[in-house]
């Protein structure tokens, strides 16, 4: 994960960029020739801009604990990321994904099991 400027609104947390996702958004689009730096900003401005577009929370286990994972929507895509401690981590972006049968909007109401 690598840091950037940007702080996501919904959770007031710093944004980090996976490899994965700035990969992903240099075959979609023509980023190719920018510094991954200025990239990373760039896909973090937009994820902090869907912060109105969170879509569903759901629970992550990361080597045996207990994270928050969040979908948001973009304009032809979803951003996977997670909460974690002073951060949110962007992990993935889907073209794709199946509507869950109860959506949870509100974290807080996750069972973590603390």
């Amino acid at each position: 994960m690598e840091e950037t400027n940007q702080t996501d609104p919904a959770t007031n947390k710093k944004i980090r960029v996976s490899v994965t996702v700035r990969k992903h958004v240099r075959e979609l689009e023509e980023y190719a020739p920018i510094r991954n730096a200025k990239l990373n900003d760039i896909i973090a401005k937009d994820f902090a801009d869907a912060a109105s577009q969170i879509l569903h929370h759901f629970v992550l286990n990361r080597k045996g604990k207990k994270e928050i994972g969040e979908i948001r929507g973009m304009q032809n895509a979803y951003y996977i990321s997670a909460i974690r401690d002073g951060y949110i981590d962007i992990l993935t972006i889907v073209v794709s994904f199946k509507e869950p049968k109860h959506r949870i909007k509100d974290y807080s109401k996750l069972n973590l099991g603390e």
